[in-house]
């Protein structure tokens, strides 16, 4: 017997490549210790600066340089972050990331949000669908009335 879940019409988070993700949070630290954080929301004429950054990484990539020379990361990563920041330019945000972070939750709130997901991350729980992050990398899972018993 299994169960039913509507999903339809929910992101799937687990088509995304964690493993690349890793890659782009370097850079961006490469970058805040460099710059400090989140600078890259105050440059001047920024679409246009990072539309260059991310061609030319683009293009050291497709010349077969795959990793920067300055920060020995992946060029793709780099490309990575700058379409990330042309993103976030394109949605209108103005508030600087810091500033834009959900408020903690009061201690209730989060009794309140442990019962319903005892022990357990909701973001992480509604990407994880049949997989599980077991050894440091998603696998994926076999419901327990589908499981043999040998």
């Amino acid at each position: 017997m299994f169960g039913k879940k509507n999903d339809s019409g929910k992101r799937e988070w687990s088509l995304l490549p964690f493993n690349t993700l890793e890659d782009i949070v370097k850079v961006l630290e490469f970058g805040a210790k460099k710059y400090g954080s989140n600078n890259w929301q105050k440059v001047e004429n920024a679409k246009e600066r990072y539309f260059d950054a991310a061609v030319r990484h683009l293009v050291a990539w497709r010349t077969g340089e795959l990793y920067d020379e300055e920060s020995g990361l992946p060029h793709m990563a780099h490309l990575a972050c700058n379409a990330i920041f042309l993103g976030w330019f394109d949605k209108g945000d103005t508030q600087p990331i810091e500033q834009s972070k959900p408020k903690k939750k009061k201690k209730k709130e989060k009794e309140e949000l442990s019962i319903h997901n005892p022990g357990q991350d909701p973001v992480l729980n509604a990407m994880r669908k049949d997989r599980t992050f077991y050894n440091g990398r998603w696998v994926d899972t076999i419901p327990c009335d589908r499981a043999s018993a040998d």
